[in-house]
């Protein structure tokens, strides 16, 4: 997600899953969706810089997670919004279970904050609601070194029925060339894709996704010149027929947009 890692996200801290060893872990996500609680913004914010960025860099460093970023969103925003705050935790393979309230008292104490799992977990739902987690499994990548105050693009897909693997494909062999192709001629563009493991089903309103990293807000409105590369990169085909044959693939439900508010690394 990107994750684009990644996350979501969500993609500088790891390498895409067709790069890794022969039986290496596939990088892994979780995403968890916030809505602030109207009027709490500036509370919200003082507890994720006081409180949930101590806990992420615990986690970070004692191995249980590769890393974390803490998403704000651009667009939508309001009421409209899916997700005011997206967290996007990074695994180096198949994540372990969540963290119970004797992990995140153990956790606290010895970070030296004073209050409980419980009085934790109360403060937050004063000033948020949890809107929903998901789990993601990275399928390719172009990485880019993530910074804080740059912006993901994520891009939510609902593949056809028995055309997952055709979306994987045209992911991996089509576009990821014209995102390398573009980096190449050195612009600062990053790209990872997606499959959603949970929760699943028909009723899901979307099953898969790409992130898209720009550096900085320009570089979000130039976008990527798609006619320009297309040419070079795939001389053969043309962009209608590749608009057209996605489409019988899968739907796009939603594009979202967000800026990387934080950032916790591993410690170099």
């Amino acid at each position: 997600m990107n994750v684009n890692r990644i996350a979501l996200a969500i993609a500088g801290l790891i390498l895409p899953a067709a790069l890794l060893p022969a039986q290496a872990p596939v990088p892994h996500v979780r995403t968890i969706c916030v809505k602030v609680a109207p009027g709490k913004t500036a509370e919200y914010e003082a507890y994720l810089r006081d409180i949930s960025l101590k806990l992420l860099r615990a986690r970070v460093d004692d191995g249980e997670l590769l890393g974390a970023d803490i998403l704000r969103s651009v667009e939508p925003v309001g009421t409209s919004a899916r997700c005011d705050y997206l967290a996007v935790w990074e695994y180096n393979g198949f994540p372990g279970e969540m963290n119970t309230a004797d992990r995140t008292n153990a956790l606290l104490k010895k970070l030296g904050m004073k209050m409980t799992a419980a009085e934790l977990a109360a403060k937050r739902d004063s000033l948020s609601t949890l809107v929903g987690m998901e789990l993601w499994r990275n399928v390719d990548m172009v990485p880019a070194e993530e910074a804080k105050g740059g912006y993901l693009r994520l891009n939510l897909y609902k593949t056809k029925p028995g055309k997952l693997q055709a979306w994987l494909d045209s992911e991996t062999k089509e576009w990821k060339p014209i995102v390398e192709a573009y980096a190449k001629d050195g612009n600062v563009t990053g790209w990872s894709a997606w499959r959603m493991l949970a929760p699943a089903g028909d009723t899901q309103a979307y099953d898969a996704a790409t992130a898209d990293y720009f550096p900085d807000w320009a570089a979000v409105g130039r976008g990527l010149p798609l006619t320009q590369l297309w040419g070079k990169v795939h001389p053969n085909a043309s962009i209608p027929e590749w608009q057209d044959r996605m489409g019988a693939i899968r739907t796009r439900p939603a594009v979202e947009l967000y800026q990387i508010a934080e950032i916790v690394a591993p410690k170099k």
